[in-house]
């Protein structure tokens, strides 16, 4: 890449097993993404720095696997299985531990420096000038869990990142998300993820509606696609009335938590049909990225991105 990229995309993963074939670049689980935005963009896809985010631990996965296989489902519902099991593991082992000494022990830890380590990747592939460049994340599933639960901690406890006696100073600008210029949520779960909640006490991710360094260069935008088939894809805009609409308990605390609601973009929810030919079933939910009209809506937010 000659030039330096005008933006960076980072898109995290979901439910299932992703470490065995995240080497090859050609099975990786972001690739029909990646291949369908270049298609849509041509030689403007050259100007954007990727990055697929594995936070799927292997031993995890391996520990998945086994269960299966003691299990022996039918073959005609095996992949049923494998479906169900893969959401309630990554659902469980995601959970910060109660007692803050076990925080560099749990599967939580693990993930959050898999997440700062590609980031790493991510801004040193950009090299010189990271800190000026747009960030857009996309994420489907779980991911979008990953993924807000990263940006929190950045924000607000960065030892959950570091360790234990770890150099918060060390995760720059870029790796805390100051950059971050846009969010595309597919398949989204963080309803179901977020039940032990008051749904008016709930705080959505951070992401300023003007994004710094840029100030009013452009506006931010969070758009969460689902379909109605989809067992685990929910709208999440209405999750955050409270917060937006400033009816939240706490309000009196958010200058101290840097939040300012009245500068920062709400989720807007579209619901799609997933054409596919498993896009009438719950499995709808990991075929969003091969959805032309998904693709479609993500290449306009980059091109707009690109050309702010």
């Amino acid at each position: 890449m000659a030039d330096r990229p005008k933006l960076a995309i980072a898109t995290f993963h979901g439910i299932g097993s992703y470490f065995d074939r995240y080497e090859d670049a050609a099975l990786r689980y972001d690739r029909q993404l990646q291949d369908g935005l270049r298609k849509r963009l041509g030689g403007d896809f050259d100007s954007i720095a990727w990055k697929a985010v594995l936070w799927s631990a292997q031993k995890l996965e391996r520990r998945q696997q086994e269960l299966i296989r003691r299990r022996r489902p039918p073959r005609l519902w095996k992949m049923l299985f494998e479906f169900v099991s893969a959401n309630l593991c990554d659902a469980t082992a995601y959970r910060l531990p109660d007692r803050k000494e076990d925080y560099e022990e749990s599967s939580y830890f693990a993930v959050q420096k898999m997440v700062r380590e590609a980031l790493r990747e991510l801004e040193s592939e950009i090299g010189k000038g990271a800190d000026e460049t747009p960030l857009l994340c996309i994420a489907e599933s779980m991911g979008c869990r990953v993924l807000s639960g990263y940006a929190w901690d950045a924000a607000r406890d960065r030892e959950r990142i570091v360790g234990k006696g770890g150099d918060a100073a060390s995760l720059t600008s870029f790796q805390q998300l100051h950059t971050l210029a846009g969010l595309i949520y597919t398949g989204c779960n963080l309803p179901l993820l977020t039940m032990d909640v008051e749904q008016n006490a709930l705080m959505p991710m951070r992401l300023p509606r003007h994004p710094l360094p840029h100030d009013r260069a452009f506006t931010a935008n969070w758009l969460n696609f689902y379909d109605d088939d989809d067992v685990l894809g929910y709208p999440i805009a209405d999750q955050y009335a409270a917060y937006f609409g400033g009816k939240h308990p706490h309000r009196e605390r958010f200058e101290g938590w840097g939040r300012a609601p009245d500068a920062e973009q709400a989720p807007r929810d579209r619901q799609v049909r997933v054409r596919h030919i498993l896009g009438w079933t719950p499995f709808a939910h990991v075929h969003y990225w091969k959805s032309g009209v998904v693709l479609d809506a993500i290449a306009g937010e980059v091109r707009r991105l690109l050309n702010a």
